[in-house]
């Protein structure tokens, strides 16, 4: 089974990313750019993109998705934890513990719901 989903950070995280980068902006104001001008106009411009994206992210009802990617659901002839023959509650439940956790969008989440309930 391929299924495709989205890659997105999650909100605590970003909160993390987001005191680190600002930590480094810091560090490029007062050390790097004194030293090294280029550098430190870079490393700060750097650090204040990192720190926007993920304030998007943290702040956004529905977080920014940066990487598409495509899921093998079975792979190498061994069955993955989502199997084909899994119960469609323990289905349901781990969808809806996937868009709680913001790993999946809300319409995301509808898409996959119906199609589970369609193969009743």
């Amino acid at each position: 089974m391929h299924t495709q989903g989205h890659l997105r950070p999650i909100k605590w995280g970003s909160g993390l990313v987001i005191v680190c980068a600002l930590l480094l902006a810091l560090i490029g104001i007062t050390l790097v750019i004194p030293q090294a001008p280029v550098l430190g106009l870079v490393w700060t411009a750097a650090a204040i993109v990192i720190t926007a994206y993920h304030a998007v992210n943290l702040l956004a009802e529905d977080s920014a998705a940066y990487h598409a990617m495509g899921l093998d659901l079975l792979s190498s002839g061994r069955r993955s934890r989502v199997s084909e023959n899994a119960s469609v509650k323990a289905r349901l439940e781990e969808l809806e513990a996937l868009r709680k956790d913001s790993h999946i969008t809300d319409q995301e989440y509808a898409e996959q719901r119906r199609r589970i309930l369609g193969e009743l």
